[in-house]
């Protein structure tokens, strides 16, 4: 935008190269015809005197019908990467045009008030006139990102001079003075300060040799191949150091890319400064040493390319600039890298590339097929499984059927093995859970008459399970496990249960005991007699419990959420207590409109309670 404002504001130099600049020609060739749209420029200057950023691309309102100049595409001088720009044939033409549109008021704000301005040449270089009494402050120009001093780049803030040969006098006379200090005062035996400083004499600082270096050019990349360092390099104490880093450069003439650099026949301290670096690769060293190799793509063909490596060792020293750490190159449309080192290594690579996809189709061939046979496997112990359990089932059913006469259905769960015998069963289910209060007290008090209690305690049980169609989990000393095909059922069962334990006749020993003492409500009427029973009961959908048969017994075993739950529900209790959870009012409430006797059961609602392992809350009913 400067170039811009100059060209604008001074008819004595406008550079045509930089105008062009803003015009591409990235798809073109140095001298093919392009065309110039002044347009475009405009609109960077007007942007510019706004105080925004200049944006590539912009155009004036209204300016689609500007005229487009001739030109050819040529080299951009100064750019930071080769660029090719449209300089128009006639460069008269398009300053009259310029000065034709660009009038006070017009394009640019007002002028803003300040002293009038010195002549050109007599101004700071970086403020400029804009119209009669405007100056426009520019910011410095950044500097490029791989132009950067020697010094700065690799030896951070050490200044160059310490760097010096001359600075090793004073470190070795400090390495050996303190080491003779040390040695004395600590270690009991002395080093001469003297016979350390005459073997140190004539150590010097060097830095790595100059890597050798090959470039070959393709079509928009070159192949940089050198050889490592001989030698690393070494402090003032004569400690070698290690190579880690090779540095390799790729540069271009900023002035005119089409022209090959010259460097000169002087000894190279230092790369001319229109040498702008293009880009820059890092290799750290392998075991060995050897030829490396490097690939820079995205070249532009035509433009004259310097490249260079350089070593970089631990002690941030690099090696110097020489002929034969760089080569010269011009990347052209049917060049090739083939036959190199690159190529070698690109063809390694896509070996390897192959190989690995390779690997990973066998390996995800072989996983499907391991996979299958495992699936497969799974099927066949399923089925075997399935047999099993269906032969079992047809055993158990046959002893049943001998136990209760083939003549008759079995009334002991019969429901529930006609499930079974089809599959598995997959419906919910009721299950009660019984156990006698102070059961332990009773035993350890009248041991004898708690044996007759227990004997027809559990002949009830049995009894009205078979009567009720349940069946009979498991018991476990007093406490019976059962489960009911629905809630109905299962409270008929309880309700009965309870009362045949009330009108049960019962020895005097039994009855004299606290726990199993007749007890009477405020009318007079007989409400406990004889053993307490709690029962709990808990309507368990399909997926909170799980049907296996036992191998031994052939007895359907019952686990799960649902029937753990039951456990902890017949637990909470009192003796005598029915408890019923809100599932089996919630899901069975059609059925439980036929009452067990007149006017029952009533259910009363007891509140929410946190039962089981883990804990669920859960509201629990009483039913009377």
């Amino acid at each position: 935008a400067e170039e811009i404002l100059r060209s604008l504001l001074d008819p004595g130099g406008l550079p045509m190269e930089q105008m062009g600049a803003l015009t591409s020609c990235t798809d073109r060739a140095p001298g093919d015809p392009c065309q110039l749209h002044p347009g475009n420029l405009l609109g960077l200057v007007v942007q510019f005197r706004a105080g925004g950023p200049p944006q590539g691309g912009a155009r004036l309102s209204g300016d689609g019908a500007s005229p487009a100049f001739p030109g050819r595409c040529s080299w951009v001088p100064g750019a930071s990467r080769p660029t090719l720009g449209c300089t128009p044939d006639d460069s008269r033409r398009l300053l009259d045009y310029f000065r034709s549109t660009v009038q006070e008021g017009e394009l640019f704000p007002p002028p803003r008030a300040s002293p009038s301005p010195p002549p050109l040449g007599a101004m700071p270089p970086r403020f400029l006139p804009v119209q009669n009494a405007t100056l426009v402050e520019l910011d410095p120009p950044m500097e490029d990102e791989g132009v950067e001093p020697e010094d700065s780049l690799f030896l951070g803030s050490v200044a160059p001079e310490l760097l010096q040969e001359t600075t090793c006098d004073y470190e070795q006379r400090y390495y050996c003075g303190y080491g003779s200090m040390l040695s004395s005062q600590f270690f009991n035996f002395t080093v001469d300060e003297n016979l350390c400083l005459s073997q140190l004499e004539g150590v010097t600082v060097k830095r790595p040799s100059s890597p050798v270096l090959t470039a070959v050019a393709g079509n928009g990349t070159t192949c940089a191949s050198f050889l490592a360092s001989t030698f690393p390099g070494n402090d003032c104490l004569n400690a070698t150091s290690s190579v880690i880093n090779y540095i390799v450069e790729a540069r271009f003439n900023s002035s005119d890319p089409g022209r090959p650099p010259r460097l000169g026949s002087a000894p190279l301290t230092s790369l001319p400064p229109e040498l702008v670096l293009a880009s820059s690769r890092r290799i750290p060293p392998s075991e060995g040493g050897g030829t490396y190799a490097v690939s820079f793509d995205g070249l532009r063909n035509g433009v004259h390319y310097l490249f260079s490596v350089r070593a970089m060792n631990s002690l941030g020293q690099v090696s110097e600039y020489s002929r034969d750490s760089m080569a010269a190159v011009k990347p052209f449309e049917y060049g090739s890298i083939s036959g190199t080192l690159c190529a070698a290594e690109s063809s390694g690579k896509v070996w390897w590339v192959i190989l690995l996809i390779a690997l990973g189709v066998t390996g995800v061939a072989a996983s499907v097929l391991l996979t299958s046979v495992i699936l497969l496997r799974r099927k066949y112990r399923k089925q075997e499984e399935r047999i099993k359990d269906h032969a079992e089932r047809l055993l158990l059913m046959s002893t049943l059927q001998g136990i209760s006469g083939s003549g008759r259905e079995e009334s002991d769960g019969g429901w529930l093995f006609r499930e079974a015998m089809s599959a598995e069963i997959s419906k919910s289910v009721c299950f009660v859970f019984t156990d006698i209060e102070s059961s332990t007290y009773m035993s350890t008090s009248s041991p004898a008459a708690f044996l007759e209690m227990q004997q027809a305690h559990d002949e009830i049980m049995r009894n009205f399970i078979q009567a009720c169609n349940g069946y009979e989990i498991d018991t476990e000393g007093d406490a019976f496990r059962c489960v009911f095909p629905d809630v109905a059922t299962a409270l008929k069962f309880c309700a009965t249960v309870q009362e045949a334990l009330l009108w049960t006749h019962w020895s005097r020993d039994l009855l004299a005991l606290p726990p199993a003492r007749a007890e009477y409500n405020r009318e007079g009427e007989l409400i406990f007699r004889g053993p307490r029973v709690r029962m709990g009961i808990h309507l368990a959908g399909a997926s909170e419990y799980r049907v296996t048969i036992h191998p031994l017994t052939k007895r359907l075993m019952f686990s799960g959420r649902g029937y753990e739950f039951t456990k902890a529900v017949g637990d909470c209790a009192w003796g005598g207590q029915i408890l019923v959870t809100e599932n089996c009012l919630r899901e069975n409430s059609e059925e439980l409109q036929a009452p067990i006797c007149p006017g029952y059961p009533i259910f009363e609602d007891l509140g929410v309670f946190r039962l089981g392992k883990p804990a669920r809350p859960m509201r629990v009913f009483q039913a009377n």
